[in-house]
């Protein structure tokens, strides 16, 4: 049973575009389970790069032919009217963007209100790879967890 009143209706989730509420310099300090480090950090080695969109972008430009890419830009049209804010839509077209432009523009073209320009989207694009990642839990270039103890500093605290 709650008696927290459950988050009284803010959102179940975060980071959202509205209220970042996470706060990374009250992290819980890493500690060992067995011979692995459990943290907050990512060991995901694509995390915060333009790598990230990799599979993604295969799918589409190569797997799918054009009429699943024409249903997807559709279904995704769809769902994304739905979205009541435009702030909101504008950074998920950049995310798609960094899958394929045209994927980005085909699902503008048919969202039945634009209330911002396609140069948004574009400009969002160029870093959205890092949208909500916190420098100091992206991963480091060699320290991946492989079962050892990690280098020190666990975070990136100097980044």
């Amino acid at each position: 049973m709650r008696i927290d009143g459950n988050h009284s209706g803010n959102p179940q989730y975060t980071p959202n575009s509205f209220a970042h509420k996470f706060r990374p310099d009250a992290a819980e300090a890493p500690y060992a389970v067995a011979d692995n480090i459990v943290s907050r950090k990512s060991h995901f080695v694509h995390e915060g790069k333009k790598s990230e969109y990799s599979q993604a972008r295969e799918l589409y430009k190569r797997v799918m032919d054009d009429e699943a890419r024409k249903h997807t830009h559709i279904n995704t049209a769809n769902m994304l009217r739905f979205v009541k804010y435009p702030v909101i839509q504008s950074k998920y077209l950049a995310q798609i963007y960094n899958i394929a432009p045209e994927y980005a523009r085909g699902v503008y073209d048919l969202l039945p209100k634009k209330e911002f320009e396609f140069s948004e989207v574009e400009e969002g694009a160029k870093d959205a790879e890092f949208a909500y990642k916190e420098a100091k839990f992206r991963p480091s270039e060699h320290d991946r967890l492989v079962g050892k103890m990690p280098p020190n500093p666990i975070y990136n605290m100097y980044t």
